[in-house]
């Protein structure tokens, strides 16, 4: 699997294998050709998103189906697929309230108002070009305004973008980000580098507020807060 998500009640969860919250299998016929790439859960909406590159397996669609987002119910039903991007996306994510809901090709940052299924905001990741980057993390701010978003491949830079005016900033971080993620309380965004270190920065300034290291310096793939504040949990990466 490359992904995972609990529901907030914890009793089940989506996983990138495609199953839904209850732990069903999501509809095979209907299931993206590609893999995975992340799967998504609103428990305000009780709704799950996927996203998939591009792939072909004749015997899920007989047909070729390219850089995918779909909407399912917490039974596994389909119940939307967003028109397809040119290029791959990489991930999805709701806003705490589930009225937004965004993803990220290699070359923008994509959000759909989900009252209306209407494309809200087209970010591109680079101010002056379509610059191809590999961006497989986001994070909303808890009160669903900012979005949050990491790089891999482009340069040692965040993307942050306010879903409410479009405006985007840049800021430069101390390496390369795999895994990015807002505090529950929204004061600080927790970044996993690819040299095993955490980043803390300000939400604010983008100020750096902390540095967390360990033995370990593989690649962080993911990170998450404790409610209460006290802990961040890290996943790595074996190489």
């Amino acid at each position: 699997n490359r992904t995972f998500g609990f529901s907030f009640d914890f009793d089940g969860a989506a996983s990138g294998s495609a199953r839904d919250p209850r732990g069903n299998y999501l509809d095979f016929n209907a299931s993206h050709s590609a893999p995975i790439e992340q799967v998504a859960y609103s428990p305000a909406k009780n709704l799950i998103a996927s996203c998939a590159a591009s792939g072909y397996d004749p015997a899920i669609t007989k047909s070729y189906e390219r850089n995918s987002v779909k909407i399912w119910d917490a039974n596994g039903n389909l119940l939307r697929s967003l028109p397809n991007e040119q290029y791959p996306v990489l991930s999805v994510v709701w806003n705490p309230l589930g009225t937004l809901l965004a993803y990220q090709t290699t070359v923008e940052i994509v959000v759909y108002n989900t009252d209306t299924w209407t494309e809200a905001r087209r970010v591109p990741h680079s101010s002056t070009a379509p610059v191809t980057s590999y961006r497989e993390t986001m994070s909303f701010s808890p009160n669903g305004t900012m979005i949050a978003a990491g790089s891999i491949l482009e340069s040692n830079k965040i993307q942050i973008l306010n879903v409410v005016t479009g405006k985007t900033a840049r800021p430069p971080v101390p390496g390369i980000t795999r895994s990015v993620v807002y505090s529950p309380d929204g004061k600080t965004i927790a970044l996993g580098m690819t040299d095993g270190k955490v980043q803390l920065l300000n939400a604010t300034d983008y100020s750096y507020s902390g540095l967390l290291e360990s033995a370990v310096n593989n690649p962080i793939e993911t990170v998450a807060w404790d409610p209460g504040l006290e802990y961040i949990a890290t996943g790595r990466s074996i190489a």
